[in-house]
């Protein structure tokens, strides 16, 4: 049955197909959508994944500080007091130097 069907095809036509056919078993392979392909995207996909959760964190953080920078003068009084050294009028700071 199956050399009735090639024996009405011609040649050419025969070889297109076959050489079609190896072209798409390379494409699977080998290709840009390759089995391997896919796993190394998915790879990064589940990296860029933990990445973007953990940015999440910091931003959820980074809100929460800014929430009580800006609604909590007590907050905002030690922030200005610790990281930029203010201090307020009639007070001495006394630093103590290790050697």
């Amino acid at each position: 049955m199956i050399r009735n069907l090639f024996k009405n095809l011609p040649f050419g036509i025969i070889i297109l197909l076959i050489i079609i056919f190896i072209y798409h078993i390379y494409e699977i392979f080998f290709g840009m959508y390759s089995f391997t392909e896919i796993k190394k995207l998915e790879s990064k996909k589940d990296i860029i994944s933990i990445e973007n959760n953990l940015q999440i964190e910091k931003n959820k953080n980074l809100e929460s500080e800014l929430d009580s920078l800006t609604y909590d003068e007590d907050a905002l009084e030690g922030y200005a007091r610790q990281e930029l050294g203010l201090i307020k009028e009639g007070e001495i700071i006394i630093e103590i130097e290790n050697d």
